[in-house]
């Protein structure tokens, strides 16, 4: 006579056709992995940081002398400027 009778419910269909529960399996990681990625960010907008640059020039002066009489004044000035959080020099 006949074999026991077909159930239709999942566990049997993944042990009649494991391949088509992998690829099911791989599909829905593949959409939520593209679905992660088409999220957007509002906690961490991309936002530019405010940048100055100050240039100063001082001619016939020796190194010594622009470091002394240009650049510390200039560095006193803008660490004065409230919100400013690094300053850097660069000396050419």
């Amino acid at each position: 006579m006949s074999n026991a009778p077909a159930t239709n419910d999942l566990p049997s269909l993944s042990i009649r056709r494991p391949v088509l529960i992998v690829v099911l399996n791989l599909l829905i990681a593949i959409a939520g992995l593209s679905a992660l990625n088409a999220l957007e960010v509002r906690e961490l907008p991309d936002v530019d940081t405010p940048r100055i640059t100050v240039t100063a020039t001082y001619p016939g002066a020796s190194p010594e002398t622009v470091d002394a009489e240009v650049t510390s004044r200039l560095e006193g000035a803008v660490a004065r400027v409230s919100g400013v959080k690094n300053l850097s020099l660069i000396h050419i």
